[in-house]
């Protein structure tokens, strides 16, 4: 088995059993198959999330508007004014948002727990 380094650092050892849905449970809510990782793993996730959100915010904040008035009537049951009022939204035409470019590592990670 290939295991995949991150500042010389393995990521691939230590990960546990995937958290599974369980009918029986009275929390009710899916739950997604999420891996256990170690701390190096969490980490590593952790800096490259902050990384991406931060080059995403970058990227589109330029465009984006301030929430309209049905905007903030449907939200202002859930989030103060002061929140909505800084808020802003933008809605994609003709582009996506491409997945992070960390994915296809942490895809192969997750892909590599399942298989042990």
């Amino acid at each position: 088995m290939r295991t995949l380094q991150i500042s010389g650092q393995p990521i691939v050892g230590g990960l546990s059993q995937c958290q599974r849905y369980d009918s029986s449970s009275k929390d009710r809510r899916f739950r997604l198959p999420l891996p256990k990782l170690v701390e190096v793993q969490v980490e590593w996730v952790k800096r490259q999330v902050a990384e991406y959100i931060s080059v995403q915010r970058e990227t589109y904040r330029g465009r984006a508007m301030p929430l309209d008035r049905d905007q903030m009537e449907a939200m202002h049951h859930f989030f103060p004014a002061s929140t909505l009022d800084s808020a802003r939204v933008l809605v994609l035409s003709g582009e996506r948002v491409a997945n992070p470019p960390f994915y296809a590592q942490l895809a192969w990670l997750i892909h590599q727990r399942r298989e042990s």
